[in-house]
């Protein structure tokens, strides 16, 4: 298997394969610490978001010489007796909760069968990817990257909650699901749009249904049958790949405008500064992107308007708020 290079996180910060001047890291917490030393003994990254309660102090390892096995043992029973559950969620990955979230990781996405990670041609080093008690939403890049897709995070979804991830030694695909299972813990839910778009939502979202009726709507119309007017929409500067977009609407209204070869009008006040996050790593065809956009809009409750000749508009859809 070949390594997947250029894609390392560290405390939210993307830094390339070669390196960088990185900000310098505060002391691990104790739980941190604890958990690093499990990484080290087993091999496995873990993953979690934010919890209220730290460790008052890290796990002590015994005085005599303990088998890695024995001591890793010992330190998934420290953490259950300081009110912590620690379970291996996938091959290369273990979810951390408190004790009484344990059955939340009954819920969480199918992680890919093992045999399917040993064929993956694209590995991760142990550690490459290292964001500790980062912005949920800086997860969209590095999902982006590795699902190949266009990645939309509705803001319900992200609630300002902190995560923590550290990989061990992985794969590409692996990786992908640890993101989607750390959204799960955090209450929304990855859903694929087509071969190259994803949507997050909050689980049990009333938007999914949106969604669906929209979907639906457009699949009769023009967007579906025009022929491709861009090859990637990594040349629209909002969209480049890989870039976390924490796009007002205003920006939304340019580039759909743009693909419609029309002038954007400006957004009212009441829309503008509404954050939209969106990150794109995979190619789009005219109409995906187009689509994309109409997407992100509707969920917002708006829609766009064509009523003045050769220009666009953004106003609130009916029925909806603003």
């Amino acid at each position: 298997m070949k390594p997947a290079y250029g894609i390392v996180f560290l405390l939210g910060v993307g830094i390339g394969s070669q390196g960088a001047n990185l900000p310098q890291q505060p002391p691990p917490s104790p739980l941190r610490s604890t958990l690093e030393r499990y990484r080290e003994l087993t091999g496995k990254g873990f993953f979690m978001v934010q919890v209220s309660q730290d460790l008052r102090q890290p796990f002590k390892p015994s005085a005599s010489a303990t088998p890695p096995q024995k001591e890793a043992e010992a330190i998934k029973n420290f953490l259950e007796s300081n009110g912590f559950h620690l379970e291996l969620a996938s091959p290369s990955f273990c979810a951390l909760v408190p004790k009484g979230d344990a059955e939340k990781l009954r819920h969480l996405p199918k992680p890919p069968p093992a045999a399917e990670l040993d064929q993956e041609s694209e590995t991760i080093p142990p550690g490459a990817i290292r964001m500790v008690s980062t912005d949920l939403e800086t997860l969209l890049p590095l999902y982006a990257s590795l699902a190949k897709r266009a990645f939309v995070l509705h803001p319900p979804a992200i609630s300002g909650r902190k995560i923590t991830i550290i990989n061990g030694r992985t794969t590409a695909k692996e990786m992908a699901w640890a993101c989607e299972a750390i959204l799960a813990l955090a209450g929304a839910q990855v859903r694929p749009v087509g071969p190259r778009m994803a949507l997050a939502l909050p689980a049990g979202a009333v938007e999914w249904e949106l969604l669906k009726s929209y979907a639906a709507g457009l699949s009769q119309g023009p967007t579906e049958v025009t022929p491709p007017l861009l090859d990637t929409l990594s040349r629209t500067p909002q969209f480049a790949a890989n870039n976390l977009a924490l796009s007002p609407a205003q920006q939304l209204l340019d580039a759909w405008a743009q693909l419609r070869g029309l002038k954007a009008a400006e957004v009212p006040p009441g829309l503008a500064n509404r954050r939209l996050l969106m990150a794109q790593a995979a190619p789009l065809t005219h109409g995906e992107a187009q689509w994309l956009l109409e997407m992100v809009a509707a969920l917002n409750g708006w829609q766009f308007d064509l009523s003045q000749p050769g220009t666009a508009k953004l106003v609130t859809a009916p029925g909806r708020q603003p």
